[in-house]
């Protein structure tokens, strides 16, 4: 970036904002985007604020991690003394700080997107399918269901969600892309509070998201009929757009080279 040679994907702020999770829901928090209420802890010991105090069950994970890192069973807080052991086990594991916000019982969603604002493109809305607790005997979608037991991953897309929230969910995605920088591609989580009529709360926007034959990005793309290469083709062609270049070369001639 400093050299000024075009790249696809968001620029160094959007990452660092998104990255920190905390950073990002203050910036949710002031344009009205609904996220759980929250409290950032640097040391285990840091007075609990009272406001989330009344919100128990709480939730803990790493501050600054992705797929999942310091987060299962254990993360569900009933309690101030389980807050504080497991800020306190999180703080030494990852030396950073931790991120404590209401639990949102209910289906985790997530939305993806290709393009930049307002020329968007919205894949069909993924939901993990519940059975996928049941089968393993984990509550907690974290890096053993992500990683070790990937193979196990159970899902809906397109999620079977009324059309009211399918669109609520989609406004809600393109809004946090749009406040965050976040550019080309993304993918945004979601918890639908299960107590409050399935209220959608944004709990993340990955602004690098995995983009794998097998990332939920391109299962997502693949529920709307494109192929794993279409979906990166598309993200290099919205990086082109966005900077004023362009390419003649066709998506099947594309398609070609990358078998070749």
């Amino acid at each position: 970036e400093m050299l000024g040679i075009p790249y696809a994907g968001s620029r160094v702020l959007a990452l660092a904002l998104t990255l920190d999770k905390s950073m990002t829901k203050r910036v949710l928090t002031y344009h009205g985007l609904p996220t759980p209420p929250f409290q950032e802890f640097v040391i285990a010991g840091d007075p609990l604020d009272p406001r989330l105090a009344a919100h128990f069950p709480l939730f803990a994970k790493p501050n600054s991690e992705g797929t999942g890192m310091g987060i299962d069973d254990r993360s569900i807080l009933r309690d101030e003394a389980e807050l504080r052991e497991r800020v306190a086990y999180l703080l030494h594991a990852y030396r950073e700080p931790v991120l404590v916000e209401k639990y949102v019982e209910g289906n985790d969603v997530t939305v993806g997107l290709v393009g930049n604002y307002p020329d968007l493109h919205l894949f069909p809305i993924s939901m993990i399918d519940n059975s996928l607790y049941e089968t393993t005997g984990m509550h907690v979608y974290g890096s053993e269901l992500k990683i070790d037991l990937g193979d196990k991953y159970q899902y809906q897309c397109p999620a079977r969600l009324p059309e009211e929230l399918a669109s609520e969910l989609r406004r809600l995605a393109i809004e946090t892309m749009r406040v965050t920088g976040t550019l080309d591609y993304a993918r945004v989580d979601f918890r639908l509070d299960k107590n409050d009529h399935h209220q959608p709360y944004i709990l993340e926007i990955n602004s690098l998201p995995g983009i794998t034959p097998i990332s939920d990005l391109t299962l997502m793309a693949e529920a709307d009929g494109w192929s794993h290469a279409r979906l990166v083709y598309s993200v290099f062609e919205a990086a082109l757009k966005r900077h004023g270049l362009q390419i003649d070369v066709p998506l099947h001639e594309y398609e070609e080279v990358r078998v070749r």
